[in-house]
């Protein structure tokens, strides 16, 4: 009897206990320094080892999608190789979203969720960070959850109007912005 007392308090503990998941996302049709991407993402990924993790590498129709921490160096490295288009937010988010739901991320309230984007600092981007954070519930009109957390990774490069106006509404939403 004892026994099954500690299986039932393992088990509800494992059910209610927070889980941790980290997204990296990485649009390179317009980045020019693809070694900091890689250095980049493997110290995302290595600072969370014991992370659920997605990279997501869009690459046209054909996402490069790593989710198993022994395939990392040797996936990252296909950057090198590939110089797609600008993505489809549609396609991007609905491919994203699939992952999401199917790979056993499980998401839910006590699940920590960290999103790095490597991407654009445009209205391009902003749409599709909103509405991959929207169609998952991981944010609302108040903004982020309590546990999502947002982290946009922007290439230094000359500012435009355009960069500033969505750099704003960016730091206005609570996500971190850094530039490599």
């Amino acid at each position: 009897m004892k026994h099954i007392n500690l299986l039932f308090l393992f088990l509800c503990f494992s059910m209610y206990s927070k889980s941790n998941t980290t997204i990296v996302y990485i649009d390179i049709s317009k980045k020019t320094n693809k070694e900091d991407i890689i250095k980049q993402t493997k110290q995302i990924i290595n600072k969370n080892s014991n992370d659920n993790f997605i990279v997501f590498i869009s690459n046209d129709n054909a996402p490069i999608i790593i989710t198993n921490i022994e395939y990392l160096d040797k996936e990252l490295k296909k950057l090198y190789y590939i110089s797609p288009s600008s993505p489809s937010i549609n396609d991007e988010t609905d491919t994203l979203n699939y992952y999401i739901d199917n790979i056993g991320l499980n998401v839910n309230a006590t699940t920590n969720m960290a999103f790095y984007f490597f991407t654009e600092p445009t209205n391009k981007t902003k749409r599709l960070i909103t509405k991959v954070l929207l169609s998952n519930r991981l944010s609302n009109n108040e903004g982020l959850k309590n546990n999502i957390t947002v982290n946009v990774l922007f290439e230094k490069r000359k500012e435009t109007n355009e960069i500033k106006k969505n750099y704003e509404l960016y730091k206005q939403k609570k996500y971190e912005i850094k530039f490599y």
